[in-house]
Parts: C-alpha cells; structure tokens; sequence
C-alpha cells in the first residue's frame, strides 16, 4: 500500500487473510453469520473482497476478537454501525476512525514482522 502504487479494486481471501491475521474459514464462517457481509464472487466462485468488505471485517474482529463480543451481540451493532450515517466532528465518530487506523497500523506491523 505505498503511495502512488495504484491499489487493487479487490483482493482474495487468502490476501485478506494475511492482512487481517485470521484464517480464511474463519472468513468464510463470518460471511455465514453476517449479513453486511457478502463479498463479490468471480465467474470461478472465488471470493472478491473490497475495500467496504475490508471495512466490515474490520469492525467484527475488532468485536469479536479484541472487545469479546458475542456473534448475536456483534450482529446487532454492527447494524447499527453501519446504518448510522457518518457524523463529522462527532467525539464517537472520531474514536472509532482512530481505533481503525490504530488496526490498520498493528496488521501491517504484523506483516511486516513475517519473514519471507
């Protein structure tokens, strides 16, 4: 993801898997359980994901993993997550990008660490 390095408009399960630093069933098992979660299916079946799809797990393992919320209890607020318009300037907005980035940054020091 360096700058001006043209992003890819999808990735794979196995690339989001290293990113996020969870197995790809435990992928496929979270696109069982949640809904927001449907990521884009070439004409082989393979799994496409965007940035959006990226966005989604991030919040669930953030609450699953990091915050010890229950799948019921994560399907509920990530509803409410993401049909709550974006508040500019709001302190829980900011917090939550915040805590994003601050994800964002511990996964790519994670791949980073992997030898090649």
């Amino acid at each position: 993801m360096e700058e001006g390095r043209e992003q890819k408009l999808y990735l794979t399960i196995g690339e989001v898997s290293r990113l996020l630093g969870v197995r790809p069933s435990t992928l496929r098992y979270w696109e069982r359980q949640f809904e927001q979660l449907r990521p884009h299916r070439s004409s082989s079946g393979r799994r496409l994901y965007r940035r959006e799809d990226l966005r989604v797990l991030r919040l669930l393992k953030r609450m699953l993993r990091e915050e010890g919320v229950t799948i019921r209890g994560a399907r509920s607020r990530l509803a409410q997550e993401l049909a709550a318009p974006p508040a500019s300037g709001e302190p829980g907005q900011l917090h939550g990008v915040l805590q994003e980035v601050l994800g964002e940054l511990r996964e790519l020091r994670e791949l980073l660490r992997r030898p090649l």
